[in-house]
Protein backbone atom coordinates (compact mmCIF):
# COMPACT_ATOMS: atom_id res chain seq x y z
CA UNK A 1 0.00 0.00 0.00
CA UNK A 2 1.38 3.52 -0.69
CA UNK A 3 1.81 5.60 2.27
CA UNK A 4 -1.43 8.03 0.77
CA UNK A 5 -3.58 5.32 0.53
CA UNK A 6 -3.14 4.51 4.21
CA UNK A 7 -6.18 4.73 6.41
CA UNK A 8 -3.60 4.89 9.93
CA UNK A 9 -1.61 8.19 7.85
CA UNK A 10 -0.40 10.53 9.96
CA UNK A 11 0.79 14.04 8.71
CA UNK A 12 3.22 16.72 10.37
CA UNK A 13 3.54 20.93 10.22
CA UNK A 14 7.14 21.38 11.47
CA UNK A 15 8.07 25.28 11.79
CA UNK A 16 12.02 26.51 13.27
CA UNK A 17 11.91 29.79 14.33
CA UNK A 18 13.66 32.41 17.06
CA UNK A 19 13.29 33.97 19.97
CA UNK A 20 14.10 37.50 20.04
CA UNK A 21 16.59 36.14 22.87
CA UNK A 22 18.11 34.35 19.62
CA UNK A 23 17.14 30.82 21.21
CA UNK A 24 16.28 28.75 18.13
CA UNK A 25 13.00 26.25 18.71
CA UNK A 26 10.91 24.16 16.75
CA UNK A 27 7.56 23.09 16.66
CA UNK A 28 5.72 19.93 15.70
CA UNK A 29 1.48 19.62 14.68
CA UNK A 30 0.53 16.21 13.60
CA UNK A 31 -2.78 16.13 12.33
CA UNK A 32 -4.43 13.64 9.94
CA UNK A 33 -8.22 13.73 7.92
CA UNK A 34 -11.00 11.43 8.47
CA UNK A 35 -14.56 11.91 6.42
CA UNK A 36 -13.02 15.25 4.85
CA UNK A 37 -12.15 16.53 7.92
CA UNK A 38 -8.61 17.70 9.44
CA UNK A 39 -7.57 17.04 13.13
CA UNK A 40 -5.18 17.92 14.95
CA UNK A 41 -3.28 16.38 17.70
CA UNK A 42 -0.65 17.82 20.21
CA UNK A 43 1.66 20.28 19.49
CA UNK A 44 5.32 19.22 20.49
CA UNK A 45 7.81 21.84 21.21
CA UNK A 46 11.76 21.55 21.32
CA UNK A 47 14.27 23.62 21.71
CA UNK A 48 17.16 22.94 18.75
CA UNK A 49 20.75 24.31 19.22
CA UNK A 50 22.02 26.09 16.24
CA UNK A 51 20.41 25.23 12.96
CA UNK A 52 22.62 26.72 10.19
CA UNK A 53 20.03 28.21 8.26
CA UNK A 54 19.11 30.30 10.52
CA UNK A 55 22.81 32.04 11.07
CA UNK A 56 22.10 34.73 8.63
CA UNK A 57 19.13 35.71 10.76
CA UNK A 58 21.12 35.93 13.52
CA UNK A 59 23.70 37.94 11.93
CA UNK A 60 21.13 40.72 10.81
CA UNK A 61 18.97 41.03 13.95
CA UNK A 62 22.90 41.30 16.12
CA UNK A 63 23.44 44.67 13.79
CA UNK A 64 20.10 46.34 15.26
Amino acid sequence: MRPQDSPDRTELISVVGLSKEGESFRLYVPFYRRWGKIYFKDQISEEISNPNFLIPIKKVWARM
